[in-house]
């Protein structure tokens, strides 16, 4: 396998590359720092010509961050997609599966280095109500600074699976928004929400599909799964995170512009209409209709389980900042919403509805 010289900016790991994947594989990118992994007891994954798999044939270790459903306990092959160069999985000694990444290059990177110590590391990591992808090893190789994190799993965040009922539903909404407000709560702006950067704790599930439009189009009540172990969705990529300091005044808690800085890639996920304008704007407001709008795209109609959840999502994507709560206020309306509903009401299936055109 073709190595390549260090990487010498953030920038150039997410660089165009060649359209023919086999004539440059993210996986190059790693080359150099392998020796450096074995001898921290890492073995990254290879490449075996579209994407990459584990470096042996054991099975991976039981974690806590990789459930199964008991109808399929074997799975299908362990895959990763390498579609960046900023992370790669590896296998420890003890065949427990991690993702590495590269966090920052000299000072590229340091406001999401930043935010991972505030949020991932150490004790803070455990808070009951943190969903950050937790740190588990921080490593550093000459002047690159890695974050070793648990393998998590893109099946079923939000909608790839049937919830069972709308308790259920409400159960990863809540874990959503707690996310955002936890974030806000030691000031830290993630900046980048959508499904795509919420992954969870469910690697493997039942042979037969249980997709939302599977049940919307049957109208048949989804089996038991998140109910089974306890689900837990987490955010990731701090990549566009912003930290201020916890004695700032909220006045100077504004940012100008879209989130991405790099002229070469365009920023295609929704924003706050206030992120078009050329003018500061309140970053944890913009924020909220992030969350808001990402909530409101799931395959479900909110209005009807109830009209006050869907006026709080919408109050929440308003178009004016001052109108929206704050991750708090919204999550606390969110729970006192659910608490609200009878019985029978979290019971119901929930009601589906066809997914929006959209570019996430």
């Amino acid at each position: 396998m073709f190595a390549r010289p260090l990487p010498s900016s953030m920038r150039e790991l997410r660089r165009d590359r060649n359209p023919n994947y086999h004539v440059d594989p993210p996986r190059w990118d790693w080359v150099p720092f392998e020796a450096f992994f074995r001898s921290n007891g890492l073995t990254l994954w290879t490449f075996n010509g579209t994407g990459l798999v584990p470096p042996d044939a054991r099975t991976r270790a039981p974690d806590g961050f990789s459930y199964r459903h008991p109808d399929a306990i074997e799975g299908p092959p362990q895959y990763f997609s390498h579609m960046y160069a900023d992370l790669c999985p590896a296998r420890t000694i003890d065949s427990r599966d991690v993702v590495i990444r590269i966090i920052s290059i000299d000072d590229d990177g340091l406001q999401q280095k930043q935010a991972l110590e505030r949020l991932a590391t150490g004790n803070v990591a455990s808070v009951i109500g943190n969903h950050a992808i937790p740190v588990l090893q921080w490593l550093k190789f000459e002047n690159i600074t890695f974050a070793v994190f648990p393998f998590l799993s893109s099946q079923d965040p939000s909608s790839t699976w049937g919830w069972e009922d709308v308790s259920d539903l409400l159960d990863s909404i809540v874990q959503m928004v707690e996310a955002v407000a936890f974030c806000q709560f030691k000031f830290v702006v993630h900046r980048d929400l959508f499904r795509g950067n919420f992954l969870s704790n469910f690697v493997g599930g039942q042979a037969a599909s249980l997709t939302y439009l599977w049940h919307m189009q049957l109208n048949e009540r989804a089996k038991p799964l998140r109910s089974l172990f306890p689900f837990r969705i987490y955010l990731i990529d701090f990549e566009l995170a912003l930290c201020f300091d916890e004695e700032s005044d909220l006045e100077t808690r504004f940012v100008r512009g879209i989130p991405l800085d790099n002229p070469d890639i365009t920023y295609v996920r929704p924003v706050a209409p206030e992120m078009r304008l050329d003018v500061p704007y309140d970053a944890f407001a913009a924020n909220v209709w992030q969350i808001g709008k990402c909530i409101l795209m799931l395959p479900v109609d909110l209005s009807k389980i109830s009209t006050k959840l869907s006026s709080l999502f919408s109050q929440m994507t308003s178009t004016l900042p001052g109108d929206r709560p704050t991750a708090s206020q919204a999550l606390a309306s969110l729970q006192e919403i659910r608490s609200g509903l009878s019985l029978e009401q979290l019971r119901d299936n929930p009601p589906y509805r066809p997914l929006e055109d959209d570019e996430w």
